[in-house]
């Protein structure tokens, strides 16, 4: 029984005795000459019969932090596993982007060549009709 429903008795046991008369309340078969006492069973200071819930809440608790910490592991080896795999992809892009700069520049290059060429080519064009106009004068 809990301590509410024991108060509850005690508050029932004095309301009997406010209307009993004065000899019923030295009937010694109401009002023996001892007092019933009850109290939880104790093992070292605690209640036994709640220590039994109280493992109960312990045992859930453990299993519910056991169960945390293994979706904590479960999570930090899924985020381990995609971290490697953005830094591989990241390193093919790296590669990608080295080896298309590098073709790029060597394009610019091959276009500044040729645009030397043909600058080249019109300025002897130039200076070939250049001398030509000279000599037709």
């Amino acid at each position: 029984m809990t301590a509410q429903s024991y108060k509850v008795k005690v508050l029932m046991i004095k309301e009997r005795e406010s209307v009993m008369q004065g000899t019923d309340l030295v009937n010694e078969q109401w009002f023996p000459n001892y007092i019933v006492v009850r109290k939880p069973l104790t093992d070292g200071g605690r209640e036994v019969q709640n220590a039994d819930a109280g493992n109960e809440w312990k045992g859930m608790i453990n299993q519910m932090q056991k169960g945390v910490k293994r979706q904590i592991d479960e999570m930090k080896k899924e985020q381990k596993k995609v971290n490697a795999k953005i830094e591989n992809e990241i390193m093919i892009i790296q590669k990608m982007v080295s080896e298309n700069q590098a073709k790029a520049e060597k394009v610019a290059a091959e276009n500044q060549a040729k645009a030397e060429l043909m600058m080249q080519e019109i300025m002897e064009m130039l200076a070939i009709k250049k001398k030509g106009s000279s000599d037709a004068e």
